[in-house]
């Protein structure tokens, strides 16, 4: 907060952007690969013949459960810097990628309230969304989500959690309408 608002003036959406970009599964997941976190779990036969070493949603929630217990052992004071050391330079990556593109903070705004900012100019109605209960085992279920506008369907979307596809369905709406 103290870094991208204060010094470089980032609005609120901007930040709530960023940070659900921070730690968004795929994200969390790459950096759980970074840290060879997928060779340390204990994993079930199953799990182990299906890439559960490999698998976003399994790594995604082992790096987080590692940082809770992380804190948990210790304070506030000794995690920070491990995590500022693995977040700070996907953040200025996002805020600062190396292309020469105007469209720095144009990547911080989320699909689904893109699209919401569209349904509510254009019809005065928020989206809504509906997704199903996953499909597959559970520890590799597929979440299909819909967005609809007056009933009328936008956009579908796949993922690993209900958030992910729901943010998948909006991002084909974008695109179905012209603003992506």
């Amino acid at each position: 907060y103290r870094r991208y608002k204060e010094e470089y003036d980032l609005k609120p959406k901007e930040l709530t952007r960023l940070r659900s970009l921070l730690v968004d599964e795929k994200q969390l997941a790459k950096f759980a690969t970074q840290l060879e976190i997928g060779e340390l779990m204990r994993l079930g036969k199953g799990a182990e013949k299906d890439g559960g070493r490999q698998n976003p949603a399994l790594l995604s929630d082992t790096f987080e459960a590692i940082i809770g217990a992380f804190f948990l052992d210790s304070t506030l004071t000794k995690v920070r810097p491990f995590v500022k050391k693995l977040f700070q330079p996907v953040a200025d990556e996002i805020i600062f990628p190396d292309s020469e593109s105007d469209a720095q903070t144009d990547d911080l705004v989320d699909t689904k309230g893109k699209f919401q900012q569209w349904a509510l100019a254009k019809f005065g109605e928020n989206p809504k969304y509906e997704s199903n209960n996953g499909e597959g085992p559970d520890h590799a279920k597929i979440f299909t989500a819909e967005v609809r506008v007056k009933g009328k369907l936008y956009g579908v979307g796949k993922g690993h959690r209900k958030q992910e596809a729901e943010k998948r369905a909006a991002e084909k709406a974008l695109r179905k309408v012209g603003l992506i």
